[in-house]
């Protein structure tokens, strides 16, 4: 597919050509950018461009349209006759869009009338003094624009009709160059693919190449080409070597070559269900990116860089797609979920004692000797209140220092005669009410909004994954210094390394892709929890040279 203006189009069939890639089995395709254009190429490129297919607006025929050429090219032999240094512009169908454009517009100022030269003011946008050109604003342009939105007329080009201010989908033309542009079918958005064109409608449509008339393609070759020259290709394909996470991908080798005898992982087993389904076969060749030891070569970088040197054809691997990477290799679309996640202990409180822990200790001792005070008060206000009941009969009652405690399980209005033991007791209910809501929402938060409330201090240690993007990353965005980083390789190596802390030579938390961390959550989940934000990355991807796409 070649979507180039002509004068680079030119240059790139000359080179295909010259390179043997316009033969028998291949096929080529240009869009309108290269075949509105033909009438301007040079022969030799029309020899060279035997075979190709192209795609170019349709431009019905008409005595309008002839009577026009035979107009422009008297015009064009004059011009040159005038000034020999003139070269005759040909006429194609961005001319014929600007001649009808021209049209609409004179017939959109003729429908609105007489124009005074009356305007508005200068331009918003000129008012620094340094404007080249006095523009103004005339009073006639809203007008003149709705005018030209609802004209609809038959042009050189076409009908004219403008939809949000473009003009309307035209019907393409599809061309086949041999010798010259042969028309072998057309396309219409509304129908589709059709042979001929009718001027009464009655034509077939369908959405098959079927429909299209003979086609020669390049070689002097009628047969369709499969997409491909060879029947079969040999990809070499780069694949990491991991000592953890091997449920991505898992290299086996002889221990006494070291040659690859068996990949397998999740990324492995994608990227064969791809190969099947491509239209072509491809036989894909797996090698182990070691050394000599038969350990890993280097990072994941080092990896990717061995396809710009040619000595892979693809890498495939739980590879991460960044922008960086993608300036020298090509990612195909992401296969795995995206995001890159910290890790860190479960804090959460699992002894008996979790009830008292709400409240401090001096909180606690606060509230008790407030529940003493009020005893006291309330039995020296009573006993006054039974002395005075012995005379007219009342019920006595005998308060203790516990009251306060139970009158908040059994606050009956009868339990106290003094008013202002009443008072006391209104009081003390009112911030029994107010402890008893903190208390509940402290002890809630303990278990919710507590453990995942995480901050990351400057003492503690960050684990990463060996090989890693993700130590830069830390460094360059998170700004953490390279000795609070220590790389790791396995799932057992992180869980022993955060048991220990960074105290003791371990870690406090694990910075890493999510994929990885779903791993290592699911064996030990109930240990470790996921806290902070989500940093975005584009998850993994398979890696091509720039060129190549599957």
């Amino acid at each position: 597919m070649v979507h180039m203006n002509p004068n680079l189009g030119s240059r790139l069939f000359l080179l295909a050509k010259k390179a043997g890639i316009m033969s028998e089995g291949y096929a080529w395709i240009i869009t309108d950018s290269m075949g509105n254009f033909m009438n301007t190429i040079d022969d030799a490129v029309i020899d060279s461009m035997e075979g190709v297919i192209g795609l170019r607006p349709y431009v019905p025929k008409s005595k309008n349209l002839n009577s026009f050429k035979t107009r422009w090219k008297k015009n064009m032999v004059l011009m040159s006759n005038s000034n020999p240094e003139t070269s005759a512009a040909e006429l194609n169908v961005h001319g014929l869009w600007a001649y009808d454009t021209i049209w609409a517009l004179a017939m959109a100022v003729e429908k609105i009338g007489p124009i005074s030269p009356a305007f508005l003011g200068a331009h918003p946008g000129i008012n620094n003094g340094n404007e080249i050109f006095d523009l103004r604003i005339s009073r006639f342009g809203p007008e003149l624009l709705a005018e030209l939105q609802n004209m609809t007329f038959e042009g050189l080009s076409g009908e004219f009709h403008l939809i949000n201010g473009q003009l309307n989908t035209s019907t393409l033309e599809i061309f086949n160059i041999y010798e010259t542009e042969r028309p072998i079918g057309y396309w219409t958005p509304d129908g589709g693919i059709t042979r001929k064109l009718s001027s009464n409608g009655r034509q077939t449509y369908s959405t098959s190449t079927k429909e299209l008339k003979k086609i020669l393609w390049p070689g002097d070759s009628t047969k369709k080409p499969i997409g491909w020259a060879i029947p079969s290709m040999k990809l070499r394909v780069g694949v990491p070597k991991k000592e953890g996470f091997t449920e991505f991908i898992d290299v086996s080798q002889d221990p006494l070559t070291y040659k690859t005898t068996n990949v397998t992982g999740y990324s492995i087993d994608i990227f064969c269900s791809v190969i099947k389904r491509l239209p072509f076969h491809i036989k894909p060749e797996f090698y182990a990116f070691t050394n000599k030891s038969g350990f890993s070569n280097g990072t994941y970088d080092d990896l990717l860089y061995a396809i710009p040197n040619e000595t892979y054809d693809m890498v495939v691997g739980d590879v991460t797609i960044l922008a960086d990477r993608a300036k020298y290799v090509d990612f195909t679309l992401p296969y795995s979920e995206a995001g890159t996640v910290m890790v860190v202990r479960n804090r959460k409180q699992r002894d008996i004692w979790i009830f008292v822990k709400p409240f401090s200790w001096d909180l606690w001792l606060l509230i008790f000797g407030t529940c003493i005070c009020i005893g006291v008060v309330l039995r020296i206000l009573e006993n006054r209140a039974n002395c005075q009941s012995d005379f007219i009969g009342l019920k006595k009652h005998n308060l203790g220092f516990s009251f306060p405690i139970a009158s908040l399980a059994f606050p009956e209005r009868d339990l106290v005669l003094n008013k202002w033991s009443r008072f006391v007791m209104v009081v003390w209910l009112l911030m029994a009410f107010i402890l008893m809501q903190s208390y509940t929402a402290n002890l809630s938060a303990m278990f919710t909004v507590d453990q995942l409330d995480y901050r990351f201090s400057s003492d503690e240690c960050i684990g990463v994954q060996k090989d890693s993007f993700v130590r830069n990353f830390l460094k360059k965005r998170l700004n953490i210094s390279d000795k609070k980083i220590r790389d790791y390789s396995t799932i057992e190596e992180y869980h022993e390394a955060m048991r220990i802390g960074s105290k003791n030579g371990g870690i406090d938390a694990i910075f890493d892709e999510i994929p990885y961390m779903k791993l290592f959550l699911d064996q030990y989940g109930s240990e470790y929890k996921i806290v902070g934000h989500t940093y975005k990355t584009d998850g993994f991807g398979f890696v091509s040279m720039l060129f190549l796409h599957l």
